[in-house]
């Protein structure tokens, strides 16, 4: 392995400019063609997954609803949304003929909420957070905003992409310790 690492980083010193010099000359092909390169260059427990599954999965965000009786927190998805008419009275004072409302799913609670008073919240990844997947790059559509679109769409999936694997490539060399090298060589004392 040791002897391989020479290749390896000359390798990935050649890729990484040439990611960057491509991406400057708006050559998004060869970009990321030197990208995949780069990622190919990683042992395999290094690399990053491309798959617009994985990603969608790992970055969708998670709505909480919370009951005003018994503050339990459910998921917005398991909870079933009714929308009923308001009592002459409720209705006036609202300015709505209807309100939707859902029902506490606790057994013990069962508490009538309206949605439009209930607290959410919504989970999701900060903003600095390596998830070693990326999803597929973006496609330009036709016409002139199509144009636009994609050089910023595919500048910025080039960018996040290398941050990733810059991230890999860090946590390679703290990992990797030659067999044959002590971590810290020993000094004589006098």
């Amino acid at each position: 392995m040791q002897s391989s690492l020479p290749d390896v980083n000359s390798s990935i010193m050649r890729y990484r400019v040439q990611v960057i010099s491509q991406l400057e000359r708006a050559d998004y092909n060869a970009s990321v063609g030197a990208l995949y390169a780069l990622n190919a260059c990683m042992p395999a427990e290094y690399r990053v997954v491309v798959s617009n599954e994985k990603y969608a999965e790992m970055t969708k965000q998670n709505y909480m609803i919370v009951c005003s009786k018994c503050k339990t927190e459910f998921n917005f998805e398991q909870v079933q949304v009714h929308e009923l008419l308001l009592p002459p009275v409720m209705s006036l004072a609202a300015g709505l003929l209807k309100d939707k409302f859902w029902f506490c799913p606790n057994l013990d609670c069962k508490h009538n909420n309206r949605l439009t008073k209930s607290h959410m919240k919504v989970t999701k990844l900060e903003a600095n957070t390596y998830l070693h997947v990326m999803p597929e790059p973006p496609n330009r559509a036709q016409g002139m905003m199509g144009r636009t679109r994609f050089h910023i769409q595919m500048s910025s999936w080039i960018w996040r992409f290398l941050d990733e694997l810059e991230e890999r490539l860090a946590r390679f060399r703290q990992e990797y310790i030659p067999n044959d090298q002590p971590m810290l060589e020993e000094t004589p004392e006098e």
